[in-house]
């Protein structure tokens, strides 16, 4: 199992592009809109015991639409990838 996680900013024209990817064990390969939702977790299994409350990324979209960004998550099955797109 890859438990590592990659960290990538990159610039493309106007925009700064912020991605993390980090292992996921049994994510569908798609993309998860909801993952911003407050209070959303993908993994059932974790819970306020084991780490987090769900409102991470709920705050990460909050920002991230301050500045008129966007932000987004997908799986590829194996990987779960968060992408930020800011203006530069």
């Amino acid at each position: 199992m890859n438990t590592e996680s990659q960290l990538t900013v990159s610039k493309r024209g106007r925009r700064v592009i912020i991605e993390t990817r980090n292992h996921a064990d049994g994510l569908e390969e798609r993309s998860y809109s909801e993952i911003f939702d407050r209070f959303t977790r993908l993994d059932e299994h974790r819970n306020a015991a084991t780490g987090g409350n769900g409102i991470g990324l709920a705050i990460l979209q909050s920002i991230v639409e301050k500045y008129r960004g966007k932000a987004a998550a997908s799986s590829d099955g194996e990987q779960l990838s968060i992408k930020v797109e800011l203006p530069a």
